[in-house]
């Protein structure tokens, strides 16, 4: 299976009524899994390609509708539209759109992170493999800084100052 077909299969686990809580759970922990780890849901739960991967007919109602703009693959990018990235991401689409470069306190780069569509209102794409990079460097910067000293107490301007030294190393 292609790595669109896998993300399509978890993700028709998760939109279809018929599948149950256990399965929607798993299936959004596969999402942000590694890919050896996402095979071995599959090989486990077989139950996973054959009731909804893409020789069924839930994948074909679920996933009918997406062209092949909705997911790009790359070498090591894997680009999805905003709210595919969101689900993707266990994050709010909005939060996406709030981390670009060109916002207060935004860190996603255009053209690395994320890029435009063909026109006006083309979704939005974004590269999940390099935001789940600067979200996990980000986060464990944030922590190691409150062990040491309180980072939130600092002035908004020396915060700044900091994340944009730990921002530059991803650019």
């Amino acid at each position: 299976m292609t790595s669109e077909e896998v993300f399509n299969t978890f993700n028709t686990v998760i939109e279809t009524t018929e599948s149950s809580p256990f399965f929607k759970q798993l299936a959004k922990a596969a999402l942000v899994a590694t890919p050896d780890d996402k095979a071995l849901i599959m090989r486990t739960w077989p139950k996973f390609v054959q009731n909804y991967g893409p020789g069924s007919s839930l994948y074909q109602q679920f996933n009918k509708k997406k062209d092949s703009s909705n997911l790009v693959v790359g070498s090591s990018c894997l680009w999805l539209d905003t709210k595919s990235a969101a689900k993707y991401l266990n994050c709010d689409p909005q939060t996406l759109k709030r981390k670009r470069e060109h916002r207060k306190d935004g860190f996603l780069i255009l053209g690395i992170h994320y890029r435009y569509g063909p026109s006006k209102t083309a979704s939005i794409q974004w590269d999940v493999n390099a935001i789940t990079k600067i979200f996990n460097s980000r986060g464990l910067y944030y922590r190691s800084i409150e062990k040491k000293s309180n980072f939130f107490n600092l002035p908004h301007w020396e915060r700044a100052t900091i994340i944009e030294k730990i921002t530059e190393g991803t650019k």
